[in-house]
C-alpha cells in the first residue's frame, strides 16, 4: 500500500503493486547495459580493434556506433557561375 501511495504521488497515476513469487525478470538497464557489453566484447574480438588495443596498452573501448547504416551524401559544392557556366572563353582568341 505505501509504494502504491507513493507511486501516484509522484506520477500522479493509479499503480497496483504486488508481490511475485518468481525470480523478477532483468530491469530495462540491465538489458541494455548488458547489450552494450556484448557489443563491446564483440568489436574487441574484431581483428582489426584487437591489433589497436594491443598496440596501446591499457585503450579501451568506450562507445560504440552503428556503421551498418549508409552514410549520408556530402552535399554538392556550389559555385558562382550557375548553370550556364561553361569552362570555354567564348573572348578568347
Amino acid at each position: 500500500q505505501a509504494m502504491s501511495s507513493k507511486l501516484a504521488a509522484w506520477t500522479g497515476g493509479r499503480w497496483m503493486v504486488s508481490v511475485a513469487e518468481a525470480p523478477a525478470e532483468p530491469t530495462i538497464t540491465e538489458t541494455k547495459r548488458a547489450a552494450e557489453r556484448a557489443a563491446i566484447e564483440e568489436a574487441s574480438a574484431h581483428p582489426l580493434v584487437a591489433a589497436a588495443l594491443k598496440a596501446f596498452p591499457g585503450a579501451r573501448i568506450t562507445s560504440l556506433r552503428d556503421m551498418s547504416e549508409e552514410a549520408p551524401a556530402e552535399p554538392e559544392e556550389e559555385d558562382d557561375y550557375g548553370d550556364d557556366w561553361s569552362p570555354v572563353d567564348p573572348f578568347a582568341g
